[in-house]
């Protein structure tokens, strides 16, 4: 079974590279997005806006239906440019701290569904469910499932190194710090080159994009069991040798109006606090105005859930003299710890992780169906 396949589909005009692709929605308040969405026509916000906010008085599937909408008024302009020849991208993603290369393809979901990849997070049906519907309203996938090897990593890492040093990039975008590059790689020779390196691992692990790819397997699934017996998906993918990731911590911080008393007895209907003697990186920690609490979640409790509730707690305004900022911090993992959950299909909590390099949204399109 393959990996990797190049593909055909759409990519940001150069002159407009700049202002369609955004970063992960995650990375952006909802404050964020009225401010692009005010100074921006050209975002890929725009093409997202009747999905996120302001249209609850239509059901989900119809908001989906005006994201497509959108989606093809926009490939009808100069925004997009169409490439038709199978084509593989090489993307380097570089920061003032990090620089990644990796390569952007379509994968099939089978790949997945037969365990050739892995996961080391849990899903959330109910997003999954929601991510399928997008899928079979949308039908066009805009933001790469991200995915590591572990083989021939330093042979891609020459290979590419190869490729790019005599060659300018085909669109380099620079967003939010980060210089985003990609070169387009359609020489058959060396498409398949990359390809044959790639589909010789035997596992790839699944680094960000588990809700995406959970609900490319639940559209696939729903897909084959329609009479007409629709083949099994492919999704978009960027494939990037182990060593270049950059894995952090998951760090939240939330101004409770609480003192710090009324903070732990709050957490406690979600976790068991013990107070910490330092800060250490390989614990779930929880600090309260700068003191550190080691913590674990209740059976009934999550992250995400916990993520929800501090949330909520700061848009409550009540009327006390104190106020607590509570920074959460979830423990530092390693790679070799999140490939050894994978393998041993114990995944952890949803978000638990944070992971670079984040390929961007909006930046190149692939038709799903």
């Amino acid at each position: 079974m393959t990996l990797l396949n190049a593909f055909k589909g759409w990519i940001s005009a150069a002159e407009s590279s700049e202002k369609v692709p955004i970063k992960h929605i995650d990375t952006y308040s909802k404050e964020d997005i009225e401010s692009v969405l005010t100074s921006n026509e050209h975002s890929f916000f725009k093409v997202l806006e009747p999905s996120l906010f302001g249209c609850d008085q239509i059901d989900l599937q119809e908001r989906f239906a005006l994201v497509r909408e959108r989606l093809l008024e926009q490939l009808s302009t100069s925004t997009y440019q169409r490439f038709n020849t199978n084509s593989l991208w090489v993307y380097r993603i570089s920061s003032n701290t990090n620089s990644a290369t990796g390569v952007v393809g379509v994968t099939p979901i089978d790949a997945y569904r037969e365990c050739r990849i892995k996961r080391h997070e849990e899903v959330q049906k109910s997003r999954r469910n929601n991510l399928s519907l997008y899928l079979e309203e949308v039908g066009i996938h805009a933001d790469p499932v991200v995915l590591s090897f572990e083989e021939q990593q330093q042979e891609f890492q020459s290979m590419v190194k190869r490729f790019t040093s005599g060659t300018n990039p085909t669109i380099a975008v620079r967003i939010h710090h980060e210089l985003h590059e990609l070169w387009q790689l359609s020489e058959t020779s060396m498409v398949n080159q990359i390809e044959r390196l790639i589909n010789s691992n035997h596992t790839l692990y699944l680094i960000d994009g588990h809700h995406r790819i959970e609900s490319v397997l639940h559209y696939s699934q729903r897909q084959e069991s329609t009479p007409n017996g629709a083949r099994p998906a492919h999704f978009l993918s960027f494939l990037i040798p182990e060593v270049e990731l950059t894995i952090k911590a998951p760090v939240d911080t939330y101004t409770l109006n609480r003192s710090s008393e009324q903070c732990i007895e709050f957490l406690q209907h979600h976790v068991v606090l013990s107070k910490a003697e330092v800060v250490d990186e390989t614990l779930d920690q929880i600090f309260l105005s700068g003191i550190p609490y080691n913590f674990r979640f209740n059976s009934s409790s999550s992250l995400p859930e916990l993520k929800a509730e501090l949330k909520a707690q700061m848009s409550l305004k009540q009327s006390r003299e104190s106020e607590t900022k509570l920074t959460l911090r979830p423990k530092k993992y390693t790679v070799e710890e999140l490939k050894r959950a994978a393998d041993l299909n114990q995944p952890l909590t949803p978000k638990s992780t944070y992971i670079e390099p984040k390929p961007l949204t909006g930046l190149i399109l692939y038709p799903i169906t």
